[in-house]
């Protein structure tokens, strides 16, 4: 939670209590929550130190070296967008520094060849199939707290284990709105998508992977372009066969990994106001007030995909209406905040959330009414159709049963949202694991004893829960000159400073359990066993047909041949042309 923007909501929640013993003792609550979220913060110094201090003495790409190479390089501030914050960092493998140094080195000494790719980067987008992994990290933060520095531990640890780490920063709120971010987290991935090729990176193997409020971004985004490519599929088949494409098909990573993110925006506000912190939270006000809740809703939207309710002129007249209706009542909260009064018996809203009660009569009945009401009130959702489904990426979601901030089942309810549209997914539940451990857990260093040491992780709501294992007299950083504190020994990194296979499986060794998944998930080391249904609008076509999901890969695959071809015949134009040159000359 932003302090700042807490003091602020706590002011207008204040003022409006008349009675005055309500108000001290809404005062001496608050007090309360200020006085643990500062614990809290305090909590995170050693952490924020340690994540400081590695983010600056990290050495810079253009410093490579082949004969002093360093495990990790970075490319710092490099800008995406036109937004003052519309930043990445790029955290670099030692290999992947030496291939980009390398063709940076040719290309510096053959300026014309350095052109001529420029021209083809802007048609074919860097795209290699190559190169090492890549992590496209969106930070967290309430929509209105978070730095790229403060996930250096994280990226920095990536890297070391071989996988390139793009950390994206973006606008926060109130100088955005959560649609802005949207836009922003967008751009950023298409210019991974479309650049980090040029770092050694494999655009085949890009993984987004998005934190709390960085996962709701990333999901939004990722709809978003789903609609689009599926728009884009049907106005190519309604052209004659061979036409040239329309445009490009918006680019999708190989998988999205979504820890601990809220998909139901009203459904958490109303766990926020259990808690006694919604007025606190910058939830409300990120999203534009309650009317924009259902448009930002993931699960929202998918579940009136599933719904059939993309009847548009009569849902928006009514929806409308009803806006209208909510904006003349001064903000009174919409029929969707109450989502946990909807049941006759209290225990029986999460249980549905969880799915205990699917293939039931009474399941569906429950669903159908409770998504007419996640609408009510609300703005216009998004144009998205089902059919669209089948552009979204395989989905692993994490969650922790200890997570006070988001719980578990808000994961739970999304996974069931993704299988019900034909989407590939994982859920991954973790017990004793913190809202913010999976953050800011990554080691600064590596820890000599054994990795059972890690496998106790604080179940602090703060995400506080790895601080008390290294202290800050320990935050000795693996990218400082002197190795011999990283705890890796130079001389086992094979002659230059990388470290060999076994050298990062020692890493892998160290993480806490709930990281390794996530390492070795971007990594590709493991298989992840996805989940995966036919969506109920199409499970006849998907037994004549075949599943609408290999439909939209084998359209993605034609898009990119297209592209490959216009890709050879530019080059082979450039090369005729850069050959005519030379014998004029």
């Amino acid at each position: 939670m932003s302090l700042y923007q807490g003091l602020l909501g706590a002011q207008v929640e204040l003022a409006a209590i008349s009675n005055p013993v309500h108000k001290l003792r809404r005062i001496a609550s608050i007090s309360k929550l200020f006085a643990s979220e500062l614990v809290s913060t305090v909590a995170l110094a050693p952490f924020a130190v340690r994540a400081l201090r590695l983010h600056k003495s990290l050495p810079h790409l253009d410093s490579y070296s082949p004969q002093d190479e360093q495990p990790v390089y970075v490319v710092k501030d490099v800008r995406y967008a036109e937004a003052p914050r519309a930043l990445v960092d790029l955290y670099l493998p030692t290999e992947a520094a030496a291939a980009a140094a390398a063709a940076a080195a040719a290309a510096a000494a053959n300026p014309e060849q350095q052109q001529q790719q420029q021209q083809l980067a802007g048609h074919a987008g860097n795209c290699s199939s190559s190169g090492v992994p890549v992590v496209v990290f969106v930070h967290g933060g309430v929509w209105a707290a978070g730095d790229k520095w403060h996930y250096a531990p994280m990226a920095h640890y990536l890297a070391q284990l071989g996988v390139m780490a793009c950390v994206v920063q973006y606008t926060l709120y109130p100088e955005g709105l959560v649609p802005q971010l949207v836009e922003e987290v967008g751009a950023a991935f298409d210019w991974a998508m479309e650049h980090v090729g040029q770092y050694a990176g494999n655009t085949q193997q890009v993984s987004l992977v998005g934190h709390s409020a960085g996962a709701q971004l990333c999901m939004m985004a990722l709809l978003q372009r789903a609609q689009q490519a599926h728009t884009l599929r049907q106005q190519q088949q309604q052209q004659q066969t061979g036409a040239a494409p329309l445009q490009a098909a918006p680019h999708f990573p190989r998988q999205f990994v979504a820890v601990t993110g809220v998909y139901d925006i009203a459904k958490h506000y109303s766990y926020e106001k259990d808690r006694g912190v919604h007025q606190l939270s910058t939830m409300k006000r990120a999203m534009g007030g309650f009317q924009g809740f259902a448009a930002m809703s993931p699960a929202v939207i998918l579940g009136a995909a599933l719904q059939q309710q993309q009847q548009q002129q009569q849902q928006e007249e009514e929806a409308l209406l009803l806006l209208k209706q909510q904006q003349q009542q001064q903000q009174q909260e919409p029929p969707a905040c109450g989502f946990y009064g909807s049941f006759q018996l209290a225990g029986e809203s999460i249980a549905h959330r969880i799915g205990f009660e699917r293939g039931s009569a009474h399941h569906f009945a429950s669903e159908a009414a409770l998504q007419l009401q996640s609408m009510a009130g609300m703005a216009p959702l998004p144009p998205f159709d089902l059919a669209a489904a089948a552009f979204l990426p395989p989905t692993v979601l994490l969650s922790s049963c200890s997570d006070l901030t988001v719980p578990w089942y808000e994961s739970a309810e999304m996974y069931y949202r993704l299988l019900d549209c034909g989407v590939p997914a994982k859920h991954l539940v973790y017990n004793k694991v913190g809202h913010g451990d999976f953050v800011v857990d990554w080691p600064t260093r590596l820890n000599a004893t054994s990795s059972d040491e890690w496998g106790g992780a604080s179940s602090s709501s703060s995400g506080g829960g790895g601080l008390q294992k290294q202290s800050v007299e320990d935050a000795d950083d693996w990218g400082s000159s002197d190795s011999s504190d990283c705890g890796v020994n130079s001389s086992s990194r094979g002659g230059n400073g990388r470290a060999p296979v076994q050298q990062r499986q020692l890493l892998l060794e160290q993480l806490p359990h709930y990281l390794r998944d996530i390492a070795v998930v971007a990594m590709g080391q493991q298989q992840v066993n996805f989940v995966q249904r036919a969506p109920a609008h199409s499970r006849q076509a998907v037994e004549s047909n075949g599943s609408a999901a290999a439909a939209a890969m084998e359209w993605q695959a034609g898009q990119q041949q297209q592209q490959q071809q216009g890709s050879s015949s530019k080059a082979v134009a450039l090369s005729l042309q850069a050959a005519e040159a030379a014998e004029l000359n």
